[in-house]
């Protein structure tokens, strides 16, 4: 229908009562994209998300997924049960299991073979006997992307994958995101501006309407004028700056809604 489109937002928008999450959104993603998702807190950014994957209902507009694409969705790597008694290769695995076939789910060397080849993409093949319990939260945002990659997804949805982790991981998880890029088709929720502008190739700013889009190189510019509502001229800033100046407009931001 759309051939260079993976996903395409067509003026949704989506409320909670008598509350306005997003206010006729219209945006596409294009094929093999890495897009950033970025915006308020409070904002829409994770509505958009369970909009996107089928989990809250459209007052209005239509969203449009390839449908010769699967679907992949790693989310916060906080949700995730780590006590549960389970290794690193169990978990990979458990990204081919579809319906209430857990404990029964046998495992071809094809699928075994894979899903080790997506663990040595991510770097954490040593870990495969590892109980997830002992991961450090880098270490377990790398096993929940493996897992999701092993379903062969054309399309992976990511919300704020790199959440309390520090920088060095931060950047690891986000080139590996960028070299997956060359082959699928990737959205990320995050509010690291400061780190994602190195490695995404467009970004949507959304607080209830979509404020940005767009992947041309004066992209840091745009979104930081939008961000802290003043024009900005054209020189390089910091890594620092961009994110300091990020941070304290969006706190305000919060503090205002929720004064």
């Amino acid at each position: 229908m759309y051939e260079d489109v993976d996903i395409r937002f067509d003026k949704v928008s989506v409320s909670y009562g008598t509350v306005k999450a997003l206010d006729t959104i219209t945006f596409d993603v294009k094929k093999q994209d890495f897009m950033g998702i970025i915006g308020p807190n409070g904002g829409g950014k994770s509505t958009l998300v369970k909009a996107l994957l089928g989990l809250v209902e459209l007052d209005a507009g239509k969203i449009y997924i390839n449908p010769d694409k699967q679907v992949g969705y790693v989310p916060q790597f906080a949700e995730f049960d780590q006590s549960f008694p389970i290794s690193v290769m169990e978990v990979v695995l458990s990204g081919l299991i579809k319906g209430k076939n857990y404990f029964f789910k046998k495992y071809s060397k094809e699928e075994v073979d894979f899903a080790y080849k997506m663990m040595s993409k991510l770097d954490i093949t040593d870990l495969k006997y590892k109980q997830i319990g002992e991961l450090s939260g880098g270490q377990l945002q790398k096993v929940l992307v493996a897992r999701s990659l092993v379903s062969k997804p054309g399309i992976l949805i990511l919300d704020e994958p790199t959440a309390s982790l520090d920088v060095k991981v931060k950047n690891e998880i986000y080139d590996i995101l960028r070299k997956l890029s060359d082959d699928i088709t990737i959205l990320i929720i995050t509010h690291d501006i400061a780190e994602i502008f190195t490695f995404v190739k467009s970004v949507a700013y959304i607080s209830q309407t979509l404020h940005y889009h767009g992947n041309d190189s004066k992209m840091r510019k745009s979104v930081l004028e939008l961000t802290t509502g003043c024009p900005i001229e054209d020189f390089m800033f910091s890594e620092e700056a961009l994110k300091k100046d990020f941070m304290e407009t969006e706190d305000k931001y919060h503090d205002t809604r929720h004064s």
